[in-house]
């Protein structure tokens, strides 16, 4: 872990299922748990995902994971097994060397009023007072139109990973990355501009 306020940081808030793990299901349905990580058997890190968070670590950037995970409040998923599932990947992700600095989860479903669930703001501004985060120079890479507008509202910038077509024909991205080693290109191309 940083030592969070001598300096200021530039991060990456990834999403996780879609992103750097594989969403079951191709499309979420209201009230069902088919496109949710809800059980140990459905965790499966995707294709390059490794290869773009040491990518990302290597390029100066303090990655933290920002997660609705909804299956919680809906009761198919315990907080328990989401530890676990969270403790699974830090183990294989430490394995390659790569930290990740926390993970942040929403709990709530779409219904549910609160301030935490992307696209509101509320789980990276619980991190302001703990860190010193250079949101100008920050990116939030994720699978989901919520994934951009989190960016929006906090000045940052938003990459897309494709997910399914549906994601593509109805974005607002400018920057739309096949995967999270991808994602790591159009950083480059924006640092450079």
């Amino acid at each position: 872990m940083i030592n969070n306020k001598k300096f200021s940081i530039k991060a990456i808030f990834l999403d996780r299922d879609g992103t750097i793990v594989e969403e079951p299901g191709s499309l979420r349905r209201k009230n069902t748990s088919d496109a949710d990580v809800d059980s140990i058997s459905k965790l499966h890190i995707l294709p390059n995902a490794i290869k773009g968070l040491k990518k990302m670590i290597n390029m100066g950037y303090t990655i933290f994971i920002i997660t609705n995970q909804d299956a919680i409040n809906r009761g198919t998923l315990t907080i328990e097994l989401y530890n676990k599932i969270e403790n699974i990947l830090t183990d294989k992700f430490g394995k390659h060397g790569i930290t990740i600095e926390k993970w942040l989860f929403c709990p709530h479903t779409s219904e549910e009023i609160c301030t935490c669930r992307k696209p509101k703001t509320g789980l990276i501004d619980s991190l302001k007072g703990e860190y010193d985060i250079d949101f100008v120079n920050s990116y939030v890479i994720g699978d989901r139109e919520s994934d951009l507008l989190l960016a929006e509202k906090l000045k940052m910038t938003g990459i897309l990973v494709k997910r399914n077509e549906k994601e593509i024909e109805k974005t607002r991205a400018k920057f739309i990355a096949e995967n999270i080693y991808d994602a790591c290109r159009f950083i480059k191309i924006i640092k450079n501009k």
